[in-house]
């Protein structure tokens, strides 16, 4: 009876660990507009989330053609143009994101709740009580990876902004010159700010703007980058679970071979859920990750615009600094969960060949024939349909990073000369 007790006890403290794997991607999604309420919610609930959502769709494009607007037709010096293209992109990668999460908002959801079904599924019920603590010591450190990887991104995402927006502020009040990231609000006004009262709201606007197109960026991608490392986790789980089955018992009756095929047959079944999930978030997310590529590309090229025009001035290397590591976050997440994803699914081959499945009966054997086909083939991330996306993707970013800096090395040492830095090495 205590054992009994004690099984119901831990099912229930699974059931509430495994509860919250996604819950503050999904608060971000929330605030952000890009997440449905839940059936059983009041519908006067919905309706209001729903015009929510529209005001924050509305602000984000008023946000992204403000910005664009200012580079365009305001007035300014090209370094101000070319700063105020970088906080344009942003908020364009703001606005893709809100119109792919319209697009695939049904499919976001599906999958958190596969996920969230997956984090609850007990292996034990199918014969794997042997290994459930393990599966458990799993299952706790996918929570711990996804959690903590939202946790990072938002706190260094809203550092950025944070100096985004009190930086230029404090410039102003400092020498008087509006600064860069007002040009949004002056080609909106159509003119200069006469009031002092105008010049607080247009202070208030833009830190609205940034936190909000900040709130948006940091929910989808932690999100999709957290369910596709979550679903890694799962392939390992899997790789446990296909170690523990004994093929050789099969051989000893009916009655093991009934009880052995149980467990190759939950194992097939989660492969399956596996793949199809991986398949769904890549088809979601194929497009959006070509537009963030894209947009990490812009930021370079307008990095080191400023820099050939700055003549290595300390301001423009920590803005470089930071736009580089913006950079390297925002790439970095879609390729490490894309190579985790790959190469958990391809262990799966080596988890089946360390057991004794030659042993197994003949009807067993072409079971694991179908597991290994399986994983001869593993899912990954794509950037739309040109390349997968992976660890090497992203050390090709970081290469352009090392000769970005390299260059600005070398403008500063020799800003009337013309120095060797073909080398990505020469900064070291």
């Amino acid at each position: 009876m205590q054992d009994k007790q004690r099984s119901v006890d831990s099912v229930s403290e699974a059931a509430a660990d495994a509860a919250p794997v996604f819950a503050r991607s999904v608060r971000l999604l929330t605030l952000g507009g890009l997440w449905l309420p839940p059936e059983s919610a009041p519908e006067a609930g919905r309706q209001l989330y729903a015009k929510y959502s529209l005001c924050m769709g509305v602000f984000t494009l008023v946000n992204v053609l403000g910005e664009a607007g200012g580079m365009v037709f305001v007035d300014a010096p090209m370094p101000v143009r070319a700063n105020n293209l970088i906080s344009t992109l942003w908020r364009f990668l703001a606005l893709a994101i809100f119109h792919q999460s319209l697009a695939h908002v049904r499919s976001l959801q599906a999958l958190r709740a596969e996920a969230e079904r997956m984090a609850r599924m007990r292996h034990g019920d199918h014969g794997f009580g042997v290994v459930e603590h393990n599966v458990a010591a799993l299952q706790k450190r996918a929570r711990l990876v996804v959690n903590r990887l939202v946790l990072a991104y938002i706190c260094w995402f809203t550092y950025s902004s944070t100096g985004v927006v009190t930086t230029p502020a404090v410039d102003w009040m400092a020498s008087g010159v509006r600064p860069s990231p007002f040009m949004a609000s002056k080609f909106w006004l159509l003119s200069e700010p006469d009031t002092p009262a105008k010049e607080v709201v247009m202070a208030l606007s833009q830190a609205v703007s940034q936190y909000t197109c900040t709130v948006i960026n940091v929910g989808y991608i932690t999100f999709w980058g957290g369910l596709t490392i979550f679903l890694s986790f799962q392939a390992r789980i899997l790789g446990v679970l296909v170690r523990s089955i004994p093929f050789r018992a099969s051989t000893a009756g009916p009655t093991s071979e009934k009880m052995v095929k149980k467990r190759l047959v939950h194992c097939i079944t989660l492969q399956q859920d596996i793949l199809n999930a991986a398949e769904e978030v890549n088809n979601a997310v194929r497009a959006f990750i070509l537009i963030l590529f894209l947009v990490s590309l812009c930021f370079i090229g307008v990095m080191l615009f400023l820099i050939s025009g700055a003549g290595g001035a300390n301001g423009v290397l920590m803005a470089t600094l930071m736009i580089l590591i913006c950079t390297n976050c925002l790439v970095g997440i879609s390729t490490y969960s894309s190579d985790q994803l790959r190469t958990m699914n391809e262990e799966v081959v080596h988890d089946v060949m360390a057991t004794d499945w030659s042993s197994a009966t003949p009807a067993l054997q072409r079971l694991v024939y179908i597991m290994l086909m399986r994983a001869t083939k593993p899912p990954s991330l794509w950037c739309w349909r040109a390349f997968r996306v992976g660890l090497p993707t992203w050390l090709q970013v970081t290469h352009l990073h090392i000769v970005h800096l390299s260059f600005l090395k070398n403008k500063q040492e020799c800003p009337q000369h013309t120095c060797d830095f073909s080398s990505p090495f020469h900064i070291l």
